[in-house]
This record gives C-alpha cells, sequence and structure tokens, in this order.
C-alpha cells in the first residue's frame, strides 16, 4: 500500500492531519470537494479521481473521525463509538484502489470509495502491527497531528521540523525569561 507519506508517515496519519489542531484552533484544509480531490492526487491514492460532491465530501469527513477515534483508541485507550467502528469496517470493506502496470509508472485507479477503502486498510494495517505502540501526538501545543515514531530510540516527540522548531523556539524564550526574572529578582 505504498502511497506518498509526509515525514515518511502512513497515509491515513496524514488524512487526519486535514482537520488540523483538535484543540484551541481549528482549521479545516479539505473544505470542498476540490480540496479533497487535490489532497488525493498528491497523496497518490489514485490519479483519476476529478470531482467530490458534498455528500461524498461529508462521509469522507466522517471517516477522517472514525479514523481520528482509531488513534485516540491506540493512544489514549478511549473506546470506539459504534459509528466510528461501522465507519471504518464500512470503508475498509469495500473497494481499494486497482492498481495497473505501465511502461513507465503504476497507474492507481479507482473512485472516492477506493480512496475511503484505501485510508481505512491502512490504519487498520497499522493498529493490527506492533507499530501501534510507537503511536502519539504531535509534542507541539498548537498541532495534534497523530505521529508514528519510527525513530531507533522511540523517542521522537514531533510531526515534522517546524513543530520541533517552534518548541524550540518557545522552550528558548521561557528559559531567557527566566533567568532574567531570576536575575532582577536577586
Amino acid at each position: 500500500m505504498s502511497t506518498a507519506r509526509r515525514h515518511g508517515q502512513p497515509t491515513s496519519l496524514d488524512f487526519i492531519a486535514t482537520y488540523l489542531s483538535r484543540g484551541l484552533l481549528e482549521i479545516e484544509t479539505v473544505r470542498a470537494g476540490a480540496d479533497l480531490v487535490e489532497w488525493v492526487r498528491r497523496a497518490g491514492i489514485v490519479h483519476d479521481l476529478t470531482k467530490v460532491d458534498a455528500a461524498e465530501l461529508t462521509r469522507t469527513r466522517e471517516l477522517r473521525e472514525a479514523l481520528h477515534a482509531g488513534v485516540c483508541w491506540a493512544v489514549e485507550g478511549h473506546p470506539l463509538r459504534t459509528w466510528e467502528l461501522t465507519a471504518i469496517n464500512d470503508a475498509a470493506a469495500g473497494a481499494t484502489p486497482r492498481l495497473r502496470l505501465g511502461p513507465r509508472e503504476v497507474h492507481r485507479s479507482g473512485g472516492l470509495p477506493a480512496v475511503l477503502g484505501h485510508l481505512a486498510h491502512d490504519l487498520l494495517d497499522l493498529l493490527g502491527s506492533p507499530d501501534h505502540t510507537r503511536l502519539r501526538w504531535c509534542g507541539s501545543v498548537e498541532c495534534r497531528r497523530p505521529v508514528l515514531d519510527r525513530s531507533h530510540d522511540g523517542r521522537r516527540r514531533w510531526c515534522g521540523k517546524a513543530c520541533r522548531d517552534r518548541a524550540s523556539a518557545l522552550g528558548y524564550r521561557e528559559r531567557a525569561f527566566s533567568r532574567r526574572s531570576a536575575a532582577v529578582s536577586a
């Protein structure tokens, strides 16, 4: 199921991150069907998805929330609700992308059901593997992307360089402020 991955993360985790910061700030990056088509194209799941209507977009967002709940189950032990289990299992039981070898590339085809099937399979493969114990949330306060830690020592805390750099800068500012405060009170 090899498709393009951001920072080596499974495609399903990248998809969950299309709804950013499930905390203080909430940003929906898949606002319209065209946004989903573009995300699928960049992720390399299928090459021929051209249009997503409003009902399909709603169904896709519901699956994304169910996949997020699956990560919560793995990371925090939260049980999945019946509709979340049904959404994931129904998508996984459906179509998956059809692969065809061409002269220069492997062509991936299928409609939105194949995309949803791929995403559900991708997460289920992860949750059913020993790697599920290395699943966590990005350590940045401003980000809540799921992260699969594939580092040797299992100590990865950030989803990527931007979050790591932001956290390092924040830590530096806090230490500098503490030093200045200590110098003033001394």
